[in-house]
C-alpha cells in the first residue's frame, strides 16, 4: 500500500501554511458556535446538615419530590440514639425557588418514648403528595417490626395531614423504599420483607392487596425495589432491587442490582436474576424511567456489605455517587460522576459516604436528586439528563433506532451489516439523532461495493459517508476509489484529503474531531497524519450514515460497524503539551512518537488530568524497545505501562514480555492476565471498562482477558510509563492513544 498523501487540508507533521482569511474565518466561527450541550448537574446544595447527632445512625434515607419546577420537598430520618438502627424521627423541608434555598426542617413523624420510624417514601397523584411512613418500636434497634402509616399535603408538601390506609392485605412489617407509580387503574406501591420484593396494589389509595413475592432460586436475598413501567413494553412492569452478597464479593469483584418482570400488573414475576448494567454495591440504587422513555439510575460505585466492623469494609466505602442513562432500544451508557464529599463526622460507620439517592422528574429528563452525605446532611441538586449522550455503536445486527430514508436507493440490513444501494441521484441515509456534543470520535469498518464518481460541488456521488453533527459542527466524509473526501472548513466544495487507491475489502475510518473542530484521520488504526477543520453548523443533533449515486455511476456500500464516542484525550504526540513529566518525563523522538525510557532502577512517566469522569476505554498503539522484568509485588520493571483514574477507580495495565500484566480490584500484586510471547510488539491495544469490569484487545479482537479494576479514589488522569528493574533498562515507543467514555 502506497504511504497516504493529502490534497487540501493541512499535515499535522509539519503544519502548512493556511490562508489568514481561511484562518480568521474559521476561529470567528468557533468562537460563535459553542456546544448547545446540556446534560449534567447543577452544584450540590445542602438542605440540612447536623454535626452534633452522634449517636444512632444520624441523618439518612432521603426522599425528595416535587409539584413544579420550583416547588419540591424532601424529607429524611433522623436517628441519635446510640445502638439504634433504621429507627429515628422523620423530618422534612421545602422549597419554593427551585432547590436553591430550603425552609427551616420540619417535623413530619416524631420519635417519643413509644415510637420512632424507619423510613419515609412520597408518592404524587395530581398535585396531590402522599407520605408513606414505617412506624417501629421506640427500644427497636433495627427498626423492626414496622407498621405502615400514610400523610398527605395538598400545598405542595409544606402542610401534611393524616390519611387513612389499609394494609391488611399486605404481609405485616413490609418496607417502602422505591417510588409508588399510577398503572392502569392501579396505585401500586413495591415493598420488601426478608429479603423477598414484590408490590401491593389500590384503585382508591386506602385498601391495599399484595402480588406474589417474586421467586428468588439465585438467594440474592432482595430488598429496596424500585419499580418502573418498561418503556420498551407498556405492559409490563420491571422492578430493580439492592441484593445482600457475600462480603468477599464487593471487595474483589463489582456486585449487581437484581431484576424482576411482570406482565401481569404485579400479581406474579419472573425468577430474580442479576442486572449485569447497574452496579450494587451495598446500598440502595435508584432506578426510574423519565417521560422520554429513558432509563436513569443512581448508584454508588464503591462499597461492603452491611453491617460488618469498620476494619473490614473497603477503602471509601459507600462513598461515591454515580449514573447511568439508557436511551430507547439501545444500551446503557457509560456510568458518570454524581457526588464525592469528604467525612466529616466521628461516628463509627461513617466514612464520607454519599449514598441513597432518590429523584423525581421535574421536566422531561430533568431531575431533583437527593442523598446523604456522611449520614449528617442531606443534599440535592438538578440533574439534567435529557440530551444525555449514551454513544453509538451499532453492529448492525438489526436497524434499530435508525431511521432509514431511501430517496430511491436501498438500506438494509443483512448478516450484520448495513447495505445501502443508490443510483438516483439522490442520497439514501440511516441516521439517529443522536451524538456527542463537544470533542468527539467517530468511526466506521465498511466497504465500497460499487465505487460512484463524487461530485465535489453537489456532493452526489459520496459512496459511503460519515456525518456525524454535534449542534455546533459537522462532520462529513466520504470514501471513494480514490481516497477519504471531507468538508472542510472555509472550502465551498468537498476536499479530498487522503490520496489512496481504496479497494473493496473492509476499512476502519477513525476521525478524532477535537473541541475546536481540528480533526484527524486514522486509516486502520494507523495515524495518517492528516488534519483539517470541520465546518461549523447549526445543523439538528444527528449521526448519518449514506450512500449516493446516479444511474450512470451507481453507489453500493456495506458497512459492518459504526461508532461515535466522547472524547477524552485524544493524541498523536505530535508534542507534549499538557503532559506532566515524572523523573525525566518523556520524549518525542521520532515526531509523532512519544518515547519514555528509564534507567535500572529509575522510573519515568507522563501524566495527563482528564476533563471529565465516567466509565472509560483506553486505545492506544505502541511497541516495547526495551523489555524488563517485572517484579509483580512492587511493579519494578514494568515496560509499557499505562494507568487510568476516574475517581471512582483505576485500571492498572502493563505490558511485558510474556503477556499483559494488572493489578485486580482487591489485589496489591500484579498479576498476568493475557499470555503472549513478546506482547510489546507493535499493536494496537484496546481496554473497555464497565462498573469496574474490564476486558481487553488486541488489534481489535478480543483476547478473551477480563478482570474487575481496582476500587481508587484519586482524581481523574491518565499515566504512561515505564520503570527499570535491578540492573533493568525499560522503554517503549507509543504512536497515539485515545481514551473515551465507555460505549457498547
Amino acid at each position: 500500500m502506497e504511504p497516504p498523501t493529502m490534497d487540501a487540508p493541512r499535515l499535522a507533521r509539519p503544519p502548512a501554511v493556511i490562508g489568514a482569511l481561511v484562518a480568521a474565518l474559521s476561529l470567528l466561527l468557533t468562537l460563535l458556535a459553542s456546544p448547545a450541550h446540556s446534560e449534567g448537574f447543577t452544584p450540590e446544595v445542602t438542605v440540612h446538615s447536623d454535626l452534633t447527632l452522634l449517636d444512632g445512625d444520624g441523618i439518612r434515607t432521603p426522599d425528595i419530590i416535587s409539584t413544579s419546577p420550583m416547588n419540591v420537598v424532601a424529607a429524611w430520618r433522623e436517628g441519635n440514639t446510640a445502638g439504634q438502627y433504621d429507627n429515628g424521627a422523620i423530618k422534612y423541608s421545602y422549597s419554593t425557588d427551585g432547590g436553591a434555598n430550603w425552609s427551616t426542617p420540619q417535623t413530619l413523624a416524631a420519635k417519643d418514648a413509644t415510637y420512632g420510624w424507619h423510613y419515609v417514601i412520597f408518592y404524587k397523584v395530581d398535585t396531590t403528595l402522599y407520605a408513606f411512613l414505617g412506624r417501629a418500636p421506640a427500644g427497636s434497634t433495627n427498626g423492626q417490626p414496622v407498621t405502615t402509616f400514610v400523610k398527605k399535603s395538598t400545598d405542595g408538601g409544606q402542610n401534611w395531614t393524616d390519611h387513612t390506609a389499609n394494609f391488611s392485605g399486605v404481609p405485616s412489617s413490609f418496607v417502602i423504599a422505591g417510588r409508588p407509580l399510577k398503572y392502569g387503574n392501579y396505585h401500586i406501591a413495591p415493598f420488601w420483607k426478608g429479603g423477598q420484593v414484590a408490590v401491593m396494589r389500590s384503585t382508591d389509595l386506602v385498601n391495599w392487596t399484595a402480588g406474589a413475592f417474586a421467586p428468588d432460586p439465585l438467594n440474592t436475598k432482595s430488598g429496596e425495589n424500585q419499580l418502573v413501567v418498561n418503556p420498551e413494553n407498556p405492559n409490563q412492569l420491571l422492578m430493580f432491587n439492592r441484593v445482600a452478597a457475600p462480603a468477599a464479593d464487593y471487595v474483589t469483584g463489582t456486585v449487581y442490582m437484581s431484576r424482576t418482570s411482570s406482565n401481569d400488573g404485579g400479581l406474579t414475576w419472573s425468577p430474580l436474576a442479576f442486572e449485569p448494567n447497574i452496579p450494587n454495591m451495598g446500598t440502595k440504587g435508584y432506578v426510574t424511567v423519565d417521560s422520554n422513555g429513558q432509563f436513569l439510575t443512581i448508584y454508588n460505585t464503591m462499597g461492603g456489605i452491611f453491617p460488618s466492623p469498620v476494619e473490614t469494609r473497603p477503602p471509601h466505602w459507600r462513598s461515591i455517587l454515580n449514573y447511568k442513562v439508557k436511551k430507547p432500544g439501545q444500551p446503557w451508557g457509560p456510568g458518570r460522576f454524581v457526588a464525592d464529599g469528604p467525612p466529616i463526622v466521628a461516628r463509627p460507620h461513617s466514612a464520607g459516604w454519599d449514598t441513597y439517592a432518590m429523584a423525581d422528574e421535574y421536566a422531561p429528563g430533568k431531575f431533583f436528586v437527593v442523598w446523604e452525605h456522611d449520614t449528617s446532611a442531606i443534599k440535592v441538586m438538578k440533574l439534567d439528563v435529557s440530551d444525555s449522550f449514551t454513544g453509538v455503536n451499532e453492529n448492525w445486527d438489526a436497524t434499530g433506532p435508525w431511521t432509514t430514508t431511501a430517496n430511491g436507493g436501498t438500506a438494509a440490513v443483512t448478516g450484520g451489516r448495513l447495505n445501502l444501494t443508490n443510483a438516483a441521484g439522490t442520497t439514501t441515509t440511516v441516521h439517529q439523532d443522536h451524538a456527542y456534543q463537544g470533542g468527539f470520535i467517530a468511526a466506521m469498518t465498511g466497504r465500497v461495493t460499487t465505487a460512484s464518481t463524487l461530485n465535489t460541488t453537489t456532493g452526489v456521488g459520496a459512496s459511503l459517508q460519515l456525518r456525524v453533527a454535534n449542534g455546533s459542527r459537522e462532520l462529513a466524509f466520504t470514501v471513494q476509489s480514490d481516497g477519504v473526501y471531507a468538508r472542510v472548513s472555509g472550502a465551498a466544495t468537498w476536499q479530498r484529503v487522503l490520496t489512496q487507491a481504496i479497494d473493496a475489502n473492509d476499512h476502519q475510518y477513525r476521525v478524532i474531531v477535537q473541541a475546536d473542530g481540528t480533526a484527524r484521520l486514522f486509516f486502520d488504526s494507523v495515524d495518517t497524519g492528516v488534519e483539517w477543520t470541520v465546518p461549523a453548523s447549526t445543523a439538528p443533533v444527528r449521526t448519518t450514515v449514506s450512500a449516493s449515486g446516479t444511474s450512470g455511476s451507481p453507489a453500493a456500500s456495506s458497512v459492518n460497524w459504526v461508532s461515535v464516542e466522547e472524547s477524552l484525550v485524544s493524541t498523536t504526540f505530535d508534542d507534549l503539551t499538557g503532559w506532566v513529566p515524572y523523573g525525566t518525563g518523556g520524549t518525542i523522538a521520532p515526531a509523532g512518537e512519544l518515547r519514555v525510557q528509564s534507567g535500572t532502577t529509575t522510573q519515568n512517566a507522563v501524566t495527563k488530568d482528564l476533563p471529565d469522569r465516567c466509565d472509560f476505554s483506553l486505545d492506544f498503539r505502541a511497541q516495547v524497545t526495551d523489555y524488563a522484568a517485572l517484579n509483580p509485588s512492587n511493579g519494578h520493571g514494568s515496560s509499557l505501562t499505562v494507568s487510568v483514574t476516574n475517581r471512582s477507580r483505576r485500571l492498572m495495565l502493563a505490558i511485558q514480555q510474556d503477556g499483559v500484566y494488572t493489578i485486580k480490584k482487591g489485589d496489591t500484586d500484579w498479576t498476568r492476565v493475557y499470555a503472549l510471547s513478546n506482547a510489546g510488539a507493535l499493536a494496537s491495544w484496546r481496554v473497555d471498562t464497565d462498573a469496574g469490569e474490564a476486558r481487553l484487545f488486541r488489534n481489535g479482537v478480543d483476547t478473551g482477558a477480563s478482570w474487575t479494576i481496582q476500587d481508587r479514589d484519586t482524581a481523574p488522569a491518565v499515566r504512561l510509563w515505564s520503570a527499570g528493574n535491578n540492573g533493568d533498562t525499560a522503554a517503549f515507543q507509543m504512536d497515539w492513544m485515545r481514551l473515551t467514555c465507555e460505549i457498547r
